[in-house]
């Protein structure tokens, strides 16, 4: 479960004593915050304690974090001045810190546990570095896609390879498989369709171009490098995930909004399926959720390769005793062979 630990004591505790930054970037620390929901819970896997945005502050954009005001970048990339101050050679030195923070927590847990290692999409994390951080319309990046698509291309293509290049470093330390999250695909949907319909030709067409092209390139250089590790892809709230069947990931991670029972014929059975439990549940009573995750279960049950998980990250309000009874239900329901 992504951003399991929020939700722990152990990790409220370090947040007393340490900033989102320090936690983040110190090796030390960010292992223990990874390693906190496994010692608890003991999920089949881990997934690394880290940031989207640590790629921007190792390309020179500053990080801050605020509890209240979001993320702030020391600078936005919204114009050709700004952008040239970006350091793209110095991504691989300056994400050394999640190197080793990988290496201690795979010394922690050896071959027992699985461990997931991510990055955002190049789209989504291009967004924040355009607006200089959180925002609460993002404009500036698809104002640069729709006026300037030559520059807009080169960009993407050099931060293409920074995703690619903070997967790879990943991979290289230890993780078993890695995820990229699509989280604002959305902003290229102008409407919300159902999320098990065909995006419309217009729409499709404007994702592609502006985001799916680039994550099938991270995707293809990863592969190139490391074709036998896995990757999942996930795109939030938005029916564009169909689009990433024509890459061929090995999982498609869906959003909560998609009903399992009627998409899985529409994934091939070679890719596997990831989620999709809607994550507000966890603040609800263990009952309510064992109502939710027994109706999920049984709308997939049977279909190979399917990866029990949330339809995003966990709420900072979730209550242990559901979170325990959730996993407890995964583990004692009764699974039909796999089709």
């Amino acid at each position: 479960m992504r951003q399991a630990g929020r939700a722990l004591p152990e990790y409220r505790s370090l947040r007393e004593q340490y900033s989102f930054e320090q936690l983040i970037f110190t090796p030390a620390l960010a292992a223990e915050v990874t390693l906190q929901p496994i010692r608890r819970f003991r999920f089949d896997a881990a997934i690394i304690f880290s940031d989207i945005l640590i790629i921007p502050a190792a390309l020179g954009q500053q990080l801050k974090f605020s509890d209240s005001g979001g993320i702030k970048l020391s600078f936005p990339v919204n114009k050709p001045f700004l952008m040239r101050q970006l350091q793209w050679r110095a991504i691989h030195s300056n994400l050394l810190f999640l190197f080793k923070t990988i290496k201690l927590v795979k010394s922690e847990i050896a071959n027992e546990f699985a461990l997931i290692g991510f990055a955002g999409s190049p789209w989504t994390i291009g967004n924040f570095m355009f607006e200089g951080g959180s925002s609460p319309n993002y404009t500036q990046l698809y104002h640069f896609f729709q006026t300037n698509r030559h520059a807009f291309d080169s960009f993407m293509q050099k931060l293409s390879c920074a995703v690619a290049d903070t997967l790879i470093l990943q991979i290289e330390a230890g993780v078993d498989a890695v995820q990229i999250f699509d989280s604002l695909a959305s902003l290229l949907n102008p409407q919300t369709p159902s999320q098990t319909e065909p995006a419309s030709t217009k729409n499709l067409s404007i994702y592609e171009a502006a985001s799916g092209n680039w994550i099938a390139k991270v995707i293809s250089k990863v592969r190139a490098h490391k074709k036998d590790v896995p990757i999942i892809v996930y795109c939030k709230d938005t029916e564009f995930w169909q689009w990433h069947l024509k890459v061929s990931p090995d999982v498609i991670s869906l959003p909560p909004a998609v009903d399992l029972g009627s998409v899985k014929s529409l994934i091939p059975p070679n890719i596997g399926i990831q989620g999709n439990l809607d994550p507000q549940i966890m603040t609800k009573t263990p009952a309510d959720a064992i109502q939710a995750t027994v109706q999920l279960l049984n709308k997939i049950n049977g279909r190979k390769g399917y990866i029990f998980n949330l339809g995003h990250g966990l709420p900072p309000e979730s209550k242990i005793e559901t979170i325990e009874a959730v996993i407890t239900q995964v583990r004692e329901f009764k699974w039909r062979n796999s089709q």
